[in-house]
């Protein structure tokens, strides 16, 4: 799905999340300036071939997420020396 955040409505719905389809729709639309996206290795291989002159920013949404998996991660490999820190 993809969403203008300015306007904050939806403006096309793909039917897949392959880079091929993104770049497509890249390149019938040149104006686009800013990218929020996901951290899809896809997503950043459309945007280099068919918008390099795009500025990518990751969503905050998808930072916390990433976050929390490394923070979860690294608290189950750190287990007994982090629990003990703690409490």
């Amino acid at each position: 799905m993809l969403v203008d955040v300015e306007a904050g409505r939806v403006v096309d719905v793909f039917p897949d999340r392959t880079a091929e389809t993104f770049a497509d729709w890249l390149r019938a639309h040149p104006g686009v300036e800013i990218i929020c996206r996901d951290r899809a290795t896809a997503y950043t291989r459309a945007i280099r071939e068919a918008a390099p002159h795009a500025v990518e920013v990751a969503d905050r949404g998808h930072l916390l997420q990433n976050l929390s998996t490394a923070v979860e991660s690294s608290s189950k490999a750190d287990g007994p020396s982090v629990q003990s820190a703690v409490g």
